[in-house]
């Protein structure tokens, strides 16, 4: 009698996916082995499968042995002790998830791959898991109706086709592809984004300022090999675009919560620039200069207006300068 569970077939699946070639699955009195070929497979990729399988299996894989030309992950029989991830009755991908997209005559559903998006692209693609990667990278795969598994990475699109077939893109060739549906070319305006926004999201500033924090760490880390080099690829310099476009919508999603506007804050922020060539100190908390300092007790005092005049002190509020 088979003792294997969906879930473990779908692992085996899932290797096999992975690898580009086919396992076997030995089914023994207290437990089952998958066994893969490792020839010819780089350590990376290896890598990437044992933790795979690990995510996917969590306690109930005893132990990975690992040979000279192969590896085998031994595996206890019975249901996972894990959440679900798709209710049981749930048996095709939900149509109406995601968003509409057009690509010329041809309109299409798409989500973006990212932790956020989890519950959204379970209902989307019918069911499937996320796997994290090094440098907190994640990946989400989704095994097709042939058997093979789709691994699209995080920020990356799954797209369904009119035939509904499931295919990947990186975020560049989406852009150049496909558009938003209720909101084409130059009908996107702010306040459509910032209504998008706050459909999408929410209104809780909080947390868009930590999505801020995390979207500016991955802009820094796209700009890596410019700082490093002193130029970049062209893959490298969509990935910078792409990552200073999702620092930009994020502020500005902060920017509409506090009542104001990317436009008004480019406008004030310039016309300090301005005024600063003509007074350094203008709307600044504490005089730009270092000479500025109290020597008493290290505080901010103010300068002189004569630039060639010594500059006065002003009385410190800790100690009064000795005659």
């Amino acid at each position: 009698m088979n003792r294997l569970k969906r879930i473990d077939r779908e692992t085996a699946i899932m290797i096999a996916g992975i690898a580009g070639r086919n396992v076997s699955v030995d089914e023994k009195d207290d437990n089952f082995q998958i066994v893969l070929k490792t020839d010819g497979i780089d350590e990376n990729m290896i890598r990437e499968i044992r933790g795979a399988v690990s995510g996917k299996l969590g306690d109930r894989l005893l132990r990975t042995w690992r040979m000279s030309e192969s590896i085998a992950f031994i595996v206890e029989y019975g249901a996972p002790d894990e959440i679900r991830l798709v209710p049981e009755d749930m048996k095709t991908p939900d149509p109406k998830a995601g968003d509409v997209y057009c690509h010329r005559l041809e309109e299409v559903r798409a989500v973006k791959v990212g932790r956020d998006a989890f519950d959204r692209l379970l209902r989307f693609t019918g069911g499937g898991y996320l796997v994290t990667l090094p440098e907190e990278d994640c990946e989400y795969n989704t095994i097709l109706g042939d058997g093979t598994v789709l691994k699209a990475h995080e920020g990356e699109w799954i797209v369904r086709e009119e035939s509904g077939r499931f295919v990947k893109y990186d975020p560049a060739t989406f852009r150049r592809h496909y558009e938003p549906k209720d909101a084409p070319g130059d009908q996107v305006t702010e306040e459509f984004i910032e209504g998008r926004l706050d459909e999408l999201y929410g209104t809780d500033i909080t947390s868009r300022f930590r999505k801020l924090s995390e979207e500016y760490f991955e802009f820094g880390e796209a700009c890596r090999p410019m700082v490093l080099r002193g130029r970049a690829t062209e893959k490298e310099r969509e990935h910078i675009i792409d990552e200073l476009g999702d620092v930009e919508i994020v502020l500005m999603h902060i920017a509409s919560l506090l009542g104001t506007s990317p436009g008004e804050c480019i406008r004030r922020s310039f016309e300090k620039i301005e005024r600063r060539q003509r007074d350094p100190d203008y709307m600044r908390e504490h005089p730009k200069y270092a000479d500025s300092l109290c020597i008493e007790c290290g505080r901010f005092r103010g300068t002189c207006e004569l630039k060639h005049e010594t500059p006065k002190y002003l009385k410190c509020p800790d100690f009064a300068k000795k005659e």
